[in-house]
């Protein structure tokens, strides 16, 4: 089973925003290229511990982000 998965914003700044609402949180998170394939108009993603996906999803949504989680 994998611990991680990869988040994908539509934009640059949903990716930002949603990195310091989850440092704001102290839930781990790592700005990492985005995976081939995947459409997006931003070229970065989140990598995030399967653990708190959870909580993560309710932050976000909490904040009107939206992002496809790959993982």
């Amino acid at each position: 089973m994998r611990k991680t998965s990869i988040l994908v914003f539509e934009t640059t700044h949903m990716t930002l925003k949603a990195e310091q609402i989850l440092k704001d949180n102290k839930l781990s998170n790592m700005i990492v290229p985005k995976p081939k394939g995947v459409k997006s108009r931003c070229g970065v993603a989140l990598k995030v511990y399967n653990k708190d996906l959870s909580k993560i999803e309710s932050l976000l949504a909490n904040h009107n982000l939206t992002y496809k989680a790959i993982g």
